[in-house]
Formats: C-alpha cells, structure tokens, sequence
C-alpha cells in the first residue's frame, strides 16, 4: 500500500502520491470518509495508467467512473460525486492511515477483485498465503462433493445446528 491521507474536501496529496508513487504501487487514500467530493477522475486515472500505477482505494468517492472504468484501471471506492475538490490542504504520504477501520501501514499488501479489497498487514503475508492455500484446498475438496450430490447441509454437518434452532423437518 502506497498510503495517503487527504483533508476533507482537498485531494493536493493524491496529486503528489501520483507524482512520487512507484510502477505497481496501490494507492490507498484515507479522506475520513467525506462523501461530497470526488478526490479522483477521468485525468488522473490517466496519468496513473501512464506511470503505470497498480489501482486505487479510497475511503471516499471518484468521479468520471465510466471513463476509468473504460481505462480498465482499478479503482475501490465508496461511491461517485461530481463535485471538485479544493488543492490547498496539507495531509500524510507513507504514514499509517485509518481506512474505514482498518489501520493501513505503507507497504501492506493490496488485493481486491469485483467482490471486495483486503489489506494484509505485511508481517502477517506468510501466514495469511498459508491460510488462504489451505482453504482453497477444502473449497476445491468442497466443490468436488457438491457435484456428486451432496449437500451443503450433509458437507457442513448442519444437520444439529438445525435441530438446537427447533426445526423439524416435515
């Protein structure tokens, strides 16, 4: 994570973080989660694509989303507004920042696909990779005996937890 912290309403940092952020570094902006603003748009998405920036997350809004979306640059955010931002505000670049309620340290490890983003913390990256490899393994062990028919209720011994809740099959 390449952090930032903009003041409410001002995205001055982020201008900087695209000046000083390095190819494949994401972009995570902590605004305090300011929603009458759009901090990012169409013109700094592309000069993000142009330096070959990973993505961005921000605890706030974007604007010209079509346009990004277009530019196939990825971006997490809390929604879109139109409105601008003021260029005058001091904040943070590569400190630890609040995103949300997740305490973000630069160099934290990015990942996000279309069902969400998550931070790792970089000295938890060997035991998270073990964990999520190990799950993966019982999901493809999972999937395997749902295609022969077996149900999610018999796979996960769901059978009791239906029966302290009162139901009786009928």
């Amino acid at each position: 994570a390449f952090t930032v912290y903009c003041p409410p309403k001002d995205n001055l940092m982020l201008h900087k973080a695209l000046q000083v952020a390095q190819e494949g570094d994401i972009i995570v902006a902590a605004i305090d989660r300011y929603p009458d603003a759009g901090y990012w748009g169409g013109l700094m998405a592309t000069s993000a694509v142009a330096r070959k920036i990973g993505g961005l997350a921000i605890d706030g809004c974007i604007r010209d989303s079509e346009e990004i979306i277009s530019m196939g640059f990825p971006v997490f955010c809390r929604g879109t507004c139109i409105r601008g931002t003021t260029k005058r505000g001091l904040g943070l670049i590569n400190h630890q920042i609040v995103f949300g309620d997740v305490i973000i340290n630069p160099g934290d490890l990015v990942l996000g696909d279309d069902d969400g983003m998550v931070i790792v913390p970089q000295q938890r990256l060997e035991q998270v990779l073990k964990a999520s490899l190990e799950r993966e393994e019982k999901e493809v062990k999972k999937a395997t005996s749902l295609r022969t028919g077996v149900t999610s209720v018999e796979l996960n011994n769901l059978d009791s937890v239906f029966q302290s809740l009162g139901m009786i099959e009928k």
